[in-house]
């Protein structure tokens, strides 16, 4: 074999090589950030979940439910960007519990909304018009 051929040989190798590590540390990586984001979220409802139970054992409804009605316009306000995903490609996973809550915005209205937050969440329902 002539000594082009074994250098391209070897660079092939040697970029095939780096490639395969590189996309073992990739996810090595992801992984790590994945599992960091799982844990933080569990924590982070935990401590929710424990603030709202104590609020509720002190019998303090009023900001019991004003945490719970901010949680569901937060909800909202994310899944507006739902509005990005192709109507094909839109789970009824995610468009029941936005019906639910349409519902329940109908029957309980929140009127302490800016016009900004009112539009976006507006836009949420509209994904189950």
């Amino acid at each position: 074999m002539n000594q082009k051929l074994k250098q391209i040989i070897y660079g092939v190798v040697l970029l095939v090589g780096g490639l395969f590590i590189g996309y073992l540390i990739g996810i090595a990586e992801t992984t790590t950030t994945m599992t960091d984001m799982y844990f933080n979220s569990a924590s982070s409802n935990l401590k929710l979940h424990v603030t709202l139970l104590n609020l509720l054992k002190a019998n303090d409804t009023e900001k019991c439910n004003r945490l719970l009605e901010g949680l569901v316009d937060a909800d909202l306000i994310v899944l507006a960007d739902y509005s990005k995903i192709p109507k094909s490609k839109r789970s009824i996973e995610v468009l029941k519990p936005i019906e639910r809550a349409k519902e329940y915005r109908q029957k309980y209205p929140e009127p302490n909304n800016s016009e900004a937050v009112s539009a976006t969440i507006k836009k949420t329902f509209d994904l189950v018009n």
